[in-house]
């Protein structure tokens, strides 16, 4: 198979510590045309003797030899960055935005995504091994029917409801309550239409973050608890490297990285935490889902940008409510979300 040619917009540290490792493991399958940037900086990149300088001229590159942009940049600067995109020939190209997509003043700018070939949300928790493994036990019924989530202090904001809509099979969310105990403990209970719950314990920290999530007839953690009821996942690190997972309890079973590029080049990444490598691994699930005809892993820039909004209006009000439509698959806000988007200006 010919190998796919990747232009990256953005060189920060979202490019440098997890799509830059994703695509060096997979460079059988993509190849890096180049980075762009604002301003010019040299970027070293896992397994490359010597670090390569990005763009500052878009008209530099050759947009008709591009098969996939990927844009990570701040959301305040992506809309004029599809402006000057759409300029160019892109309707053959596969365009990849990080959440959340568009600041909420932009939302007309969800127009020019029709100029691509194909979008997909660079949404990287829903292609990770330990939520992927939780989301197929529930669905093979061995906690029983789903009751609640748990996320204590590794929840973010969209990227956590994003998360919490794939586990619970849901396309849109009830209702979100925030409440504050003081000015840096809080819990967000969501409430999804099948009536499963979630609580979001802040504040975030994810070097201790855990997950607890609950069904009828047993659970799913991934930390110990002596209950025979629990299916505990365990995270596996080769020379202090996350390589992969293992479930124990009532289900058993084991999920190693098999990237053989990934185990020879993990140790050059510049962050090697257990998150983000796994955040390596479920962008690297995101960039091959994107090759099939239907892809498993796709997240709609639509989506995003209501979990974006949900999570703008809670920060706001401390509260949100949803419903679904008597006619058709949208609840009100995503009707609202897909008439603003047609109306407003880009």
């Amino acid at each position: 198979m010919k190998k796919k040619n990747v232009l990256i917009i953005g060189s920060g540290a979202r490019v440098q510590k997890t799509i830059l490792p994703a695509l060096a493991c997979l460079s059988d399958v993509f190849s890096l045309m180049g980075i762009y940037s604002r301003r010019k900086k040299q970027v070293v990149i896992p397994g490359k003797r010597t670090p390569i300088t990005t763009m500052t001229d878009m008209t530099e590159i050759d947009f008709r030899r591009v098969d996939m942009i990927i844009v990570a940049i701040i959301p305040a600067q992506v809309l004029s960055v599809l402006k000057c995109l759409v300029a160019y020939d892109v309707h053959h190209c596969t365009l990849f935005l990080d959440t959340p997509v568009l600041p909420p003043k932009d939302i007309g700018g969800l127009r020019l995504l029709s100029r691509f070939g194909h979008t997909f949300v660079s949404e990287d928790y829903i292609g990770m091994t330990s939520f992927n493994t939780v989301y197929d036990l529930i669905q093979r019924g061995s906690i029983g029917k789903l009751r609640y989530i748990y996320l204590f202090h590794s929840g973010y904001n969209y990227h956590a409801l994003a998360l919490l809509k794939k586990l619970t099979s849901s396309s849109y969310i009830r209702s979100v309550r925030l409440v504050r105990r003081n000015e840096e403990v809080f819990e967000t209970h969501v409430f999804f239409p099948n009536d499963v719950r979630a609580t979001i314990l802040g504040p975030r920290d994810y070097s201790v973050g855990r997950f607890l999530v609950v069904g009828e007839k047993g659970s799913i953690a991934d930390y110990p608890i002596h209950s025979t009821l629990i299916n505990t996942l365990h995270y596996i690190h080769r020379n202090n490297i996350y390589r992969g997972i293992r479930v124990t309890g009532g289900v058993e079973a084991s999920v190693l990285m098999e990237n053989k590029l990934y185990r020879t080049l993990s140790s050059q990444f510049i962050d090697r935490t257990t998150l983000n490598c796994q955040k390596i691994e479920g962008f690297m699930r995101l960039l091959m889902s994107s090759l099939k005809t239907k892809p498993r892993f796709a997240y709609s820039s639509h989506q995003a940008i209501y979990d974006s909004i949900i999570s703008f209006i809670v920060d706001k009000t401390s509260f949100f409510f949803d419903f679904r439509l008597p006619l058709g698959s949208d609840s009100m806000a995503q009707r609202v979300i897909r008439v603003a988007s047609a109306l407003l200006p880009v």
